[in-house]
C-alpha cells in the first residue's frame, strides 16, 4: 500500500529518516522509555526497508546481474552482523572519542552513515515502474494430488482496486476460500506446493534440499575414509596434514567457508561459478551458486565424518589386526577387508545423525541466493506477510527427517544381523 502510494524510491528515503530518528534519540539521554521508542523506530525503520529496498534494486539492476547484486547484498549483510558486536565492543571501551556519551557515542556514527545514505540516494535519479491501466489477471493453480487450490487475481496487492478470489479444491468438491478454514488450508497447499519446488528444476525447494544433503553426505564419507585413514597414518607428514585439514573445517563456520568458496575464491582467480555452465542456460547462476554450496558443504562434512570413520576404525579389537597380519594381508587389504566392512555398521548411526544435522544446515544457502525451503518460506512470508507459511516448512522437513531416519535404521539393522 505505501509503497504504491509513494513509490518505491520514497519508502526507501522514508525508512533511512526513521532509521536516523532512532539513532538521534539516544544522544539526549539512556532511559527506560527513551531506548525503547529508540529500537522500536530502528525495528520499524528496518522492516520499511527490508519491503522496498529489493523492488528498488529491480528497477535499478536487470538480468543476471540482480540475481548477483541481491547475493553481494547479503554477503555485506552477513558480513556486517558479523562485525556488529566488535563495533560495540570497540566503541564501549571508548577507542573513540566519546564526547560526553560513552557508549551512545556509536549512535552518531551510525547516524552519520544514515544521512549519507540519504543524500546519496536523494541525489539519485531512478525510473521507477509505472501501473499499467490495462488490467491483468493472474492465475494460480496448485495441485498436491488429492487435494488442489486455485485463486484468481487483478491488480497488484498493493493496489486499492485489487480483487481476488481463492478457491480449494477436494474430493471432488469445489469451496471457496477467501476466509476460515477454506482459507487456512488454500494457503497451506500453496505454500506447500512452492516449497517442495513443484513445477520447478532440481533447484528449488525441497528437491534442491535433498539433492544437496545427499550428494554432500556421499562426497564427504568418501573423502572421511581417506581422511580418517591419512589421521590414523604413521606417516606423520600425512597424518598431520589431514589432522590440520579437519581442524580447519570443523573449527570455522560453515557459512564462511560457503563465502569463501563462493566469494573469496573466484575474486582471486578470476572466474565465475555461472561461467562453468552454458552461458545460454538461464539456470546457470543458480547451477554454479548449487555448485559451490556442493563444493562446501562435502570439505565440511568430510571433515566431520572423518572423526567418525577413524573412531569406528579404531572400536575395532586389535585381534583382528593381528588375524589379518597372520594371515598375510596386506595394510591395504586389512583395512578394505576386515576392519572397515566391520566398521560402516558403527559408522551408521553417527552418519545418520550428521545427515540430519546438514539436512538442517542447507538452509544456509539463501546467503548466496539458492531457493531451498527456508529461501522460498521466508521469500513468501515477506511478500504475502504471513506467518502460516513456517508450519508447512517444519512438516516437510519433518517427513523428509523422518523417512531418511527410517532409511538409515533399516541399514544399521541389515549390518548388524552378524553382530
Amino acid at each position: 500500500m505505501l509503497m504504491s502510494r509513494i513509490g518505491q524510491k520514497k519508502t526507501v528515503l522514508l525508512s533511512l529518516l526513521v532509521t536516523f530518528a532512532s539513532l538521534l534519540l539516544p544522544v539526549f539521554g539512556d532511559s527506560y522509555m527513551l531506548m525503547l521508542i529508540s529500537f522500536s523506530l530502528l525495528g520499524i525503520g528496518n522492516a520499511l526497508m527490508q519491503t522496498s529496498l529489493n523492488p528498488l534494486l529491480s528497477n535499478i539492476v536487470r538480468g543476471d546481474r540482480l540475481a548477483s547484486s541481491l547475493t553481494f547484498g547479503q554477503f555485506v549483510k552477513a558480513i556486517a552482523s558479523f562485525l556488529a558486536p566488535y563495533i560495540a565492543m570497540w566503541g564501549a571501551t571508548q577507542a573513540i572519542p566519546s564526547f560526553d556519551l560513552g557508549w551512545r557515542i556509536l549512535f552518531p556514527v551510525y547516524m552519520i552513515v544514515a544521512v549519507v545514505a540519504i543524500l546519496l540516494l536523494n541525489a539519485t535519479q531512478i525510473e521507477e515502474e509505472k501501473d499499467s491501466a490495462r488490467k491483468r489477471v493472474t492465475v494460480t493453480y496448485n495441485s498436491l494430488g488429492i487435494i488442489n487450490y486455485c485463486s484468481f487475481s487483478t491488480g497488484s496487492k498493493s493496489s486499492d482496486n485489487a480483487k481476488s478470489e481463492k478457491f480449494v479444491g477436494f474430493a471432488g468438491h469445489i469451496y471457496k476460500a477467501d476466509s476460515g478454514a477454506a482459507k487456512v488450508t488454500g494457503q497451506m497447499v500453496n505454500y506447500t506446493y512452492r516449497m517442495l519446488g513443484c513445477g520447478e528444476n532440481m533447484f528449488h525447494g525441497a528437491k534442491l534440499t535433498i539433492l544437496l544433503t545427499t550428494l554432500t553426505v556421499f562426497f564427504g564419507v568418501i573423502l572421511s575414509i581417506f581422511l580418517a585413514l591419512g589421521k590414523i597414518s604413521k606417516n606423520i607428514i600425512i597424518s598431520k596434514i589431514c589432522s590440520a585439514y579437519i581442524f580447519f573445517f570443523r573449527g570455522t563456520p560453515l557459512l564462511i567457508q560457503m563465502f569463501v568458496i563462493y566469494f573469496a575464491i573466484p575474486g582471486i582467480f578470476g572466474f565465475a561459478w555461472k561461467d562453468m555452465f552454458a552461458s545460454a542456460d538461464t539456470e546457470a547462476v543458480y547451477m554454479g551458486a548449487f555448485l559451490a554450496a556442493l563444493i562446501a558443504f562435502s570439505l565440511n562434512c568430510g571433515a566431520y565424518c572423518a572423526e567418525i570413520v577413524r573412531a569406528a576404525i579404531q572400536s575395532i579389537d586389535k585381534g583382528q589386526y593381528e588375524a589379518a597380519k597372520a594371515l598375510g594381508l596386506t595394510y591395504g587389504q586389512t583395512m578394505t577387508r576386515v576392519i572397515i566392512p566391520q566398521s560402516v555398521r558403527r559408522m551408521i548411526p553417527p552418519i545418520c545423525n550428521e545427515f540430519v544435522m546438514i539436512l538442517k544446515d542447507v538452509s544456509l544457502v539463501f546467503a548466496i541466493s539458492l531457493m531451498d525451503i527456508t529461501t522460498i518460506s521466508k521469500s513468501i512470508m515477506t511478500n504475502e506477510l504471513s506467518y502460516l507459511v513456517f508450519v508447512p516448512a517444519l512438516v516437510i522437513y519433518l517427513i523428509i527427517t523422518a523417512f531418511f531416519t527410517f532409511l538409515f535404521n533399516k541399514i544399521e539393522a541389515r549390518f548388524s544381523i552378524y553382530e
